[in-house]
């Protein structure tokens, strides 16, 4: 989604001037947060924050977000380009396997991992635990 508007915004042709800035208005208020991305292409250029998190042991995010850079010109997507993630705040916790949201990201979140994320400290993270400590998160507890 971010980049079919990041084309409106750059399409002189078929957009006008003021339907661009509506666009780039609308974006700039935006703060997307991405867990695992498998996208080739995320641009934060128009976004007042943009942040990929992954953990290092996650396949789908190696398609992706963490795919080696020396490979990224490599794999392709349908429009020829490689994976390009710019503007992007990157957080990836190297020590972390898997891929579900809340065991994998939420939980460890609230240990303290992901620790320099905008996400993680402005708004998830009230009291953070300590990373060590073997306490299951309250979110993966049913009521």
């Amino acid at each position: 989604v971010i980049a079919d508007f990041n084309d409106r915004i750059e399409d002189k042709e078929k957009y006008t001037v003021e339907e661009r800035e509506v666009i780039k208005k609308n974006m700039s208020k935006l703060e997307v947060y991405i867990f695992a991305g498998a996208a080739h292409y995320m641009s934060g250029k128009y976004v007042s924050h943009l942040e990929c998190l992954s953990n290092r042991g996650d396949v789908v995010a190696v398609l992706g977000h963490i795919f080696p850079n020396i490979l990224k010109s490599i794999w392709r997507n349908t429009r020829g380009n490689g994976i390009i993630y710019d503007h992007c705040k990157d957080h990836v916790e190297t020590s972390n396997w898997g891929h579900s949201f809340i065991p994998h990201y939420l939980a460890p979140m609230e240990k303290g991992c992901f620790s320099g994320s905008k996400l993680a400290t402005d708004y998830w993270l009230k009291n953070p635990q300590k990373k060590n400590e073997s306490e299951t998160s309250p979110l993966i507890h049913s009521t």
